[in-house]
């Protein structure tokens, strides 16, 4: 018997290679015991409902990684919530442009 494959094509989403991404952006704005929680979901920042509910359609909407030095990134509302009209896959460099360095927790610069 074959192992069922989801819409994207993949038997267990974990494995998919923007799993992590998505998960690490929900952590940050929906768990208050995450580290990086109060200057994402403590300040506000939301994941939209569409993203929230379906890894499906994140990675539909966001498409892949064009490289692998490539993160997710809050463009052009760097202060806007996570949702498809305000996110860019964006390099380190292309981020520092776009933040405000707002203090350092546990050495990590946090941006606002």
């Amino acid at each position: 018997m074959g192992k069922t494959r989801n819409k994207l094509g993949i038997v267990n989403v974990n494995d998919h290679p923007l799993y992590a991404t998505w998960n690490m952006m929900r952590q940050r704005c929906e768990n208050p015991k995450y580290t990086a929680y109060p200057i994402y979901g403590g300040r506000g920042i939301k994941v939209c409902k569409r993203w929230a509910k379906s890894f499906e359609d994140f990675v539909k909407d966001i498409g892949p990684k064009p490289t692998k030095k490539h993160t997710l990134d809050r463009f052009p509302n760097k202060n806007g919530n996570y949702e498809p009209s305000n996110v860019r896959w964006a390099t380190w460099t292309e981020q520092n442009f776009n933040r405000n360095k707002i203090g350092t927790f546990k050495d990590i610069d946090y941006l606002k």
